[in-house]
């Protein structure tokens, strides 16, 4: 990143509750008083929103409280009409040319191509609410996982689809192939959906189960960043723990705490094409990210949204 953008972030952060106010939340949100103090009135909003799960909804969130990640289906969540619209529309986007990397985009990540998304979390994003892919991303069911995994309003901040590219096994690992956290104050959620079958040399997303502040891991190589990305622990920290690789076929779809540490595998055998759904909790988004999107479909659309939708895209 640019000496100009780091000073932008900068700037950002001072305007949204100022240097000292981040640095307190940062330390005091691991705890659950503070936490659920910082979040009371999206506490609040979901409270009175959120009905009882229903059980295959209810374990996918157990799955992700007690190890960091849960892997599903994607024919759990859409019909099979559903599904062929949606592989039409994403086989279509990998048929285009990828996208045209900035000077000022987030380095290194060379070995990825994208076709939506790569400028994160900098660049304003279109999300046409008529469109299969971006209308998987404000699904009812994940945003119902979103919410109560957070226990409170979850907003959709960022949409991703890239391809990786194949490496040889001696390449160093780059970028989010390193083990690494997001950024988060305590938590955040990723919707990955694998477009095409993954195995463990094909780039699986490789997670380090209990790691999340939920685990009972949590507290090895913790977060020591307040801004500018991700935090890279040093290999001595955490070469003593389990790492689980998520292969899958194509269609598989997991919902991760990325602030727990894991990284993208490397792919060997084939190029690995993945979609990226970013969530965090509604009071992060003053101070970590801030949605930029400009929604389209919208006056198709807006009626026949849900309220969870509406709070999810901060629409009126």
């Amino acid at each position: 990143m640019s000496i100009n953008a780091k000073l932008q972030t900068v700037k950002e952060i001072s305007s949204n509750g100022g240097l000292i106010g981040r640095f307190l939340k940062a330390r005091l949100s691991k705890y659950d008083f503070f936490w659920n103090r910082f979040n009371k009135d999206s506490r609040r909003k979901f409270m009175a929103l959120e009905t009882e799960l229903d059980d295959f909804a209810q374990k996918v969130v157990s799955e992700v409280y007690q190890q960091g990640f849960s892997v599903r289906k994607l024919d759990d969540f859409l019909t099979n009409q559903e599904i062929k619209l949606l592989y039409d529309d994403v086989d279509q986007r990998y048929t285009t040319t990828p996208r045209q990397r900035g000077d000022d985009w987030s380095l290194p990540k060379n070995y990825l191509e994208y076709y939506k998304g790569g400028f994160y979390p900098k660049e304003s994003q279109d999300l046409n609410l008529d469109n299969p892919f971006d209308k998987l991303a404000i699904h009812e069911t994940v945003l119902k996982i979103v919410n109560s995994y957070f226990n409170s309003i979850g907003r959709l901040c960022y949409i991703e689809l890239n391809k990786c590219a194949v490496l040889n096994r001696d390449d160093s690992a780059t970028g989010s192939q390193r083990v690494h956290r997001d950024p988060a104050f305590r938590t955040l959620m990723k919707v990955f959906v694998y477009w095409n079958d993954i195995s463990e040399d094909g780039g699986a997303f490789t997670y380090m189960p209990e790691t999340h502040i939920h685990g009972k891991y949590g507290h090895i190589a913790p977060n020591k960043k307040l801004f500018g990305g991700s935090y890279y622990p040093e290999l001595s920290l955490y070469n003593q723990l389990e790492q689980k690789k998520l292969s899958g076929l194509r269609g598989s779809i997991i919902f991760g705490d990325p602030a727990g540490l894991h990284y993208g595998g490397k792919s060997y055998d084939t190029p690995r094409k993945l979609s990226t759904f970013v969530y965090y909790p509604e009071a992060d988004t003053i101070n970590i990210i801030k949605p930029k999107f400009n929604i389209q479909g919208l006056d198709n659309s807006n009626n026949l949204l849900s309220k969870r939708q509406k709070l999810c895209l901060e629409i009126n």
